[in-house]
């Protein structure tokens, strides 16, 4: 009589598990709420073969997201090097600074500018590190004089359009 083996997904063929793992990072937003330590996705918490196999997917496909710049900037200071090139999405909300009032318009100039500068910081960051960040990786949330909010790469372009 014949025993049964039963399959893991580690039998799986690499390239399907690394479908696998692109889908379940594909959606995934981590917020990054203090300068500690983020808890990892559950799936890189399964055993080190799947750790080591998923980071990169988890890196290259997942958005990463923050409110506090000290909290990007910690951060972006312990990633690892080798991930900083993959990142795909890196989004500051920088909130509701941007208002629609026209006589605010200098201040809207001057968060944006505030904006930029944050961008440009996490870039220098990633660059001494040896690995820069792509250019449309790096994001902040404004919003519009229409009242709608939007992720760009280069906000001053929105305020002064």
């Amino acid at each position: 009589m014949a025993t049964e083996r039963q399959t893991s997904f580690l039998d799986l063929p690499r390239e399907i598990r690394n479908k696998i793992y692109d889908h379940v990072f594909e959606d995934s937003t981590i917020k990054l709420q203090s300068k500690n330590r983020t808890e990892p996705p559950a799936i890189l918490l399964t055993c080190m073969q799947i750790y080591t196999k998923a980071i990169s997917p988890f890196y290259r496909c997942a958005t990463f997201h923050f409110e506090e710049y000290s909290v990007g900037n910690s951060w972006v200071r312990c990633l690892p090097a080798k991930y900083t090139s993959i990142l795909t999405q890196v989004r500051f909300d920088v909130g509701p600074y941007l208002t629609r009032t026209p006589e605010r318009i200098e201040q809207r100039k001057l968060k944006a500018r505030e904006a930029i500068a944050c961008l440009d910081e996490f870039q220098r960051l990633a660059r001494m590190r040896g690995k820069a960040l792509r250019p449309d990786a790096l994001q902040v949330h404004i919003e519009l004089e229409s009242g709608r909010w939007v992720w760009t790469n280069d906000p001053m372009s929105l305020i002064e359009a």
